[in-house]
């Protein structure tokens, strides 16, 4: 037998020659081995001089021990892709090493028919359920997803948007509607940055301005427009368009066309630092930026103030306020705001705690407060608002009012009407701006600038509603010149000139 196999082997094995000198001990056998029904050589167990075998893959094992090789078929409850294959020491697809010589299964063997390695399918995880469908939720909040509940008890809009449990119907309830978004600037059709970097170009050229110009191009264009305008022109004409208008116009004109050209976040940055630079806090301007931004707009917020001011907005904040306030803002920076799907039970519950922080006991809980309006996502917080005022028969609003006062109470509220109805709440910041002595013009530029995009015609009819006069007439009667007609473009007057 050791020259049969030293002289190549029976010519109809599909199996090379084993390496090595003379034939292996098969306990005794003294004819070539029988092979099983699935062409396997029964390797032996008990022999520790042999090497394991791991036969049906492109390779081997250098292991050696005393149980022997492990095959797959030992393994016939183990769903593929396993690392169990071949024992708790062997790699289910080991390397190939060339210089050892090592036989591999032949190019017929029912091994080879296992998933190929690193390749998922069908086969290879058998027990892993499929992935959920993910649909975009509210346009409201663009950045934020939800899974598909069409086999859940849920109801939803034709839009997809309002993602709502079919909720008990006691007492005329209904959930709260969430709004979506109704800008009154929109993409500018046909757009020629071309056309429209030589238009700005001319309107500043030479002796004068022609500030009709300036508002009739920037004012009627979204931010990406005007962002793509700047770049040619500067390509063009070798000029920064943002200082060519700085040194062309003055007063609040300029201000508010330099903020159209700004990147919105930027502008809400140098916002928060004048909140919280020199003597005192505009603690309204906290409240304007920080309550009112989703997780991915105040991560990216926080990116930019470091970038801006190498200072972090945390840490300034934190210098400049104090008590729950301080508290609060620093859970809503820390943007980590559930983005799960609403429970309804859950926000029962809720709205239980939250009674039993407030109305409900002498004194108030305001980290029963914080924990819940600041974690819990906009939708779930909808319903723990509606169920609110289903359990009480008053709003969540009201309670709050009644319960917390000064900087904390706003918070509050803010982050509750940006969640309920964020145009009322931007009407009132709009109204706050011009009403008494003088006009907040800053806070009235960023408002109008911001919103343009967003909802403007929603709060345009929300101020109708809260002041019953238009926003239009307080504009004009609060402000004059090319800054009243640049933002009477902006809110979509059509006799702006």
């Amino acid at each position: 037998m050791n020259n049969y196999f030293n002289s190549g082997g029976y010519q109809g094995n599909p199996y090379p020659p084993y390496p090595g000198n003379g034939m292996p001990n098969y306990s005794g056998a003294d004819s070539f081995p029988s092979y099983p029904s699935d062409n396997r050589p029964p390797y032996p167990t008990s022999n520790n001089n042999m090497p394991q075998y791991q036969v049906g893959f492109e390779g081997f094992n250098n292991n050696y021990g005393s149980s022997g090789p492990q095959y797959p078929s030992q393994f016939s409850n183990t769903p593929y892709g396993s690392s169990n294959y071949g024992g708790p020491n062997n790699p289910p697809y080991p390397a190939f090493n060339q210089n050892e010589g090592f036989p591999i299964a032949p190019s017929n063997s029912s091994l080879n028919n296992y998933p190929p390695y690193n390749q998922p399918n069908s086969q290879m995880l058998p027990n892993i359920p499929p992935a959920p469908v993910y649909t975009p939720s509210n346009p409201t909040y663009p950045n934020q997803y939800s899974p598909n509940y069409s086999n859940q008890p849920y109801q939803t809009s034709s839009s997809g948007s309002n993602l709502y449990p079919n909720l008990p119907q006691t007492n005329n309830y209904q959930p709260t509607p969430v709004s979506v978004s109704n800008p009154t600037l929109r993409p500018f059709q046909p757009f020629n940055p071309s056309h429209d970097a030589e238009r700005l170009y001319k309107a500043m050229k030479g002796f004068g301005t022609d500030e009709a110009t300036l508002i009739d191009v920037l004012c009627k264009r979204t931010y990406s427009q005007r962002e793509e305008i700047s770049l040619v022109y500067k390509t063009s004409y070798g000029k920064d368009l943002t200082k060519n208008i700085e040194s062309e116009t003055s007063g609040d004109f300029r201000r508010l066309l330099v903020t159209l050209l700004t990147r919105p976040l930027i502008v809400e940055a140098n916002h928060l630092k004048e909140s919280v630079s020199g003597m005192g806090t505009d603690e309204n301007a906290l409240i304007d930026v920080v309550c009112t931004k989703n997780n991915s707009e105040m991560m990216e917020l926080k990116r930019i103030y470091l970038q801006m001011f190498r200072r972090n907005l945390e840490e300034d904040v934190k210098d400049d306020v104090s008590g729950y306030f301080k508290r609060f803002l620093v859970s809503l920076m820390a943007a980590h705001r559930s983005e799960a799907p609403p429970d309804y039970q859950k926000a029962a519950q809720q709205a239980k705690e939250l009674h039993n922080a407030g109305e409900n006991k002498f004194g108030t809980n305001e980290v029963t407060f914080n924990k819940i309006i600041s974690c819990e996502s906009h939708a779930q917080l909808r319903l723990v608002f509606d169920e609110y005022q289903r359990l009480t028969g008053h709003s969540i609003e009201q309670a709050i009012r009644s319960e917390m006062s000064t900087s904390i109470q706003r918070a509050f509220l803010t982050v509750i009407q940006i969640i309920r109805k964020p145009a009322s709440y931007y009407a009132q910041r709009i109204y706050e701006s011009m009403q008494g002595l003088g006009t907040r013009d800053k806070l009235l530029i960023r408002m109008v600038v911001l919103r343009s995009e967003i909802d403007m015609m929603d709060i345009k009819t929300e101020f109708q509603r809260m002041y019953r006069k238009s926003l239009e007439s307080f504009i004009k009667s609060d402000c004059s010149g090319d800054y009243k007609r640049a933002l009477l473009c902006l809110i979509g007057d059509p006799n702006w000139k």
